[in-house]
């Protein structure tokens, strides 16, 4: 699929890539030589491939195969995302190769023990969310008040309730930078464990996202009037932070690792 419209160039020979969002209305999508073509009624824009990063559909997008296949040619996964903004799947290019955690994680969704283990870590990993937003409010002068910090503990941690300062279609924006992120460590987005027990890796790792997108900017995103508004400021949010994504999954592999080694 890739050959040589590969579109996984070195990133200093070109512009840096922005995502695309497909969220308002109806729209066609086709492929034009190296470019989409996205009509709006009488109106069509055309997009360099080589200028997107990811994209989100929306519930009312008609895709052409031709499309389809040239987004796979240049490495942008589209996520699909239903009336609310909850992600349905993704169509994700083929990895260069697989990742290094490729062959660890099977071994680990094999073992009949791993539906009990991976909960508990995603616990772990939303107080190590918790404690940095504690710890970024501290570093500020403004720490947290301990009831206030223990009733997000309670409904975050133990309960997994976000306090949702976003719209909620949020979430499916958040799906969209993880899978693209886990593309790119040669991961899936989904997958099924010992007794057909499911593991939906990026939604909960979008989660986790999600989560620190609302501790993180408190109630400022509720001054955001419209959706262009909210996602220039999800952009920015984004590009400051997603080094999180890599931290959460930085801890997944060390878990796994462990696990699959015997070590505690």
């Amino acid at each position: 699929m890739h050959g040589h419209h590969d579109g996984r160039h070195d990133p200093l020979q070109e512009p840096a890539r922005k995502p695309l969002y497909l969220l308002e209305g109806p729209r066609e999508v086709t492929a034009r030589d190296t470019s989409l073509a996205v009509r709006n009624g009488t109106h069509v824009t055309n997009l360099p491939l080589s200028r997107l990063d990811r994209i989100l559909s929306g519930p009312q997008v008609t895709w052409n195969g031709k499309a389809l296949q040239a987004c796979l040619g240049y490495g942008i996964p589209i996520t699909w995302v239903d009336g609310s903004g909850h992600p349905l799947g993704t169509l994700s290019p083929p990895p260069g190769c697989a990742g290094p955690l490729a062959d660890a994680i099977q071994r680990y969704l094999d073992r009949p023990e791993w539906p009990d283990q991976y909960p508990q870590w995603l616990k772990h990993r939303r107080m190590d969310v918790l404690q940095s937003w504690r710890n970024a409010l501290s570093r500020q002068g403004h720490p947290p008040p301990a009831g206030i910090l223990e009733g997000i503990k309670r409904d975050f941690v133990y309960a997994d309730q976000i306090p949702n300062h976003f719209p909620d279609e949020s979430l499916g924006w958040c799906y969209g930078v993880v899978e693209q992120r886990l593309n790119r460590e040669g991961m899936q987005p989904y997958y099924w464990g010992f007794g057909g027990a499911p593991l939906p890796l990026a939604e909960d790792i979008a989660r986790l996202l999600w989560a620190e997108l609302n501790l993180h900017c408190g109630t400022l995103p509720r001054q955001v009037q419209t959706r262009p508004e909210a996602l220039v400021f999800f952009e920015n949010w984004v590009q400051k932070n997603a080094v999180r994504v890599h931290h959460h999954l930085g801890d997944l592999k060390r878990h796994i690792r462990s696990e699959i080694s015997g070590c505690r």
